[in-house]
């Protein structure tokens, strides 16, 4: 390897940092209050626009994590960025509902171009470099700067609609084109004779083959499953904020602390993943998110709504990298990486969908909490025997 190359691989690193940092949608916490301000509008319509959105993301994730595999990781994240600027722009000129429905679906084939790439993209990178043990490490240190740096923004946020509600957006219009500059950047490892060879003849039915012959599916549906119910109640955050009477301007404090606690755990990630074994990691998961969703469900003082929905996201995101290494090291050598953590990502897409799509459906004249308790309780029916059945084949297929 030569050292110009090596320099330039290197560079991915701290670039894959500013991306991070330009790729946060930091304007999402006050969507739903900014939907609301359109004429004949309510939480109804915005369950709607937002399950049109998700449900857009369930049907480009296969194919955008299969068409980065083929057109090459960098292009596919290039292709990804440009789509999110278009979502931005969308907002930030939006007069009617059909601005946001074309906005969250734009966004969301975007999500659909990043979410498994970027993942493959940096694990080649440090491959390359020889340090693909340390993925967890280092991803999330920068995801922990990622989170971090946008936070002032966040704070700011209710302040900046006091002077217009189309102002976050033409910020983060402004820091998305800097994000495109910057992954234009990117210097994409180079691949072997036989990894361009696997690329171009594997087909989508071959890849499926590996994810089954390693067992990946399994997971990959469970970790949506808490990933997904997780994100459904904290679509209706700022709607709900609303509803139990807290003050708007006091909005970006609160995400802003959500996001200190995920910058906080990030960078122990790895620690985390040389600590825990799979299973022990996800049924810690699965507990956590059953006491977080019965809190808000049965408790209704605007303290504790404040209180979990700060833990809502810092729960879904917190240990995100070490989650994705597992995966990897179930996946392996494949050259397909990015089209099976996107399959993750295509049941997080739907169980979102459904989720949101459900509380939208429940929230009926502002009955939030009733809403809370349905979904908790149909999360409960559904991941408790499934995290079962994780433990039960994990031990009937363990060596003697």
């Amino acid at each position: 390897m030569s050292k110009t190359y090596k320099q330039k691989l290197e560079a991915n690193i701290w670039k894959y940092g500013l991306h991070l940092v330009t790729q946060k949608r930091t304007y999402a916490t006050i969507i739903g209050v900014y939907f609301l301000t359109l004429p004949d509008t309510n939480a109804q319509i915005l369950g709607m626009v937002m399950t049109a959105g998700n449900l857009a993301g369930f049907f480009f994730e296969i194919p955008s994590g299969y068409i980065s595999d083929k057109i090459g990781h960098k292009n596919a994240l290039v292709l990804g960025k440009s789509l999110l600027a278009f979502a931005t722009l969308s907002y930030l000129i939006a007069t009617s509902i059909w601005h946001f429905v074309f906005a969250a679906v734009i966004w969301s084939i975007g999500l659909a171009f990043n979410s498994g790439t970027l993942a493959a993209f940096m694990h080649e990178t440090l491959s390359e470099l020889g340090r693909d043990k340390e993925f967890s490490k280092i991803t999330g240190k920068y995801h922990s700067i990622g989170f971090a740096v946008p936070i002032v923004i966040i704070v700011l946020l209710p302040f900046l609609t006091e002077i217009s509600f189309r102002l976050p957006f033409a910020i983060a219009l402004v820091i998305d084109l800097i994000g495109l500059i910057n992954v234009l950047s990117f210097t994409a490892p180079k691949k072997t004779q036989a990894q361009i060879d696997e690329i171009s003849s594997t087909n989508l039915r071959k890849v499926v083959s590996v994810g089954k012959k390693v067992r990946f599916f399994r997971y990959a549906i469970f970790s949506a499953v808490l990933l997904g119910a997780t994100t459904a109640f904290s679509s209706f955050k700022d709607v709900y904020m609303q509803f139990v009477g807290v003050p708007i301007i006091y909005y970006g404090i609160f995400w802003g602390l959500s996001r200190v606690i995920i910058s906080a755990v990030l960078p122990f990630n790895g620690r985390i993943k040389a600590a825990l074994t799979y299973h022990q990691f996800l049924g810690i998961k699965l507990l956590a998110a059953i006491a977080i969703y019965t809190g808000l469900a049965i408790i209704t003082t605007p303290l504790a709504a404040v209180v979990a929905m700060v833990l809502i996201p810092a729960f879904n995101w917190s240990t995100n990298q070490a989650e994705k290494h597992y995966l990897l090291d179930i996946i392996g050598p494949s050259q397909f990486k990015a089209t099976l953590l996107s399959v993750r990502m295509l049941f997080y897409a739907l169980i979102r969908a459904a989720g949101v799509f459900l509380l939208g459906l429940w929230i009926v004249i502002d009955q939030y909490n009733e809403a809370f308790i349905l979904l908790t309780l149909l999360f409960v029916v559904i991941a408790i025997p499934f995290y079962s059945v994780l433990l039960f084949t994990k031990r009937r297929t363990a060596p003697a």
